[in-house]
């Protein structure tokens, strides 16, 4: 159950969120985002956009 994010910020994500929750957070559907796992080669700016979503959906942490 690897995050698409897993390989850019590291392994520490793996607790935090689950496959489910980072898909429904990017807005893309479960097979999409096993797909995505799978490919080697990601285009950059699919990454940045995944990448973007998260860091939104993540909750501000200067509260």
């Amino acid at each position: 159950m690897d995050l698409l994010l897993g390989a850019v910020l590291g392994k520490r994500l793996r607790p935090i969120l689950t496959q489910e929750q980072f898909a429904k957070a990017i807005k893309v559907d479960k097979s999409t985002l096993a797909k995505w796992g799978r490919e080697e080669h990601q285009p950059l700016p699919k990454k940045l956009a995944a990448l973007e979503a998260f860091l939104h959906w993540l909750p501000d942490s200067s509260c």
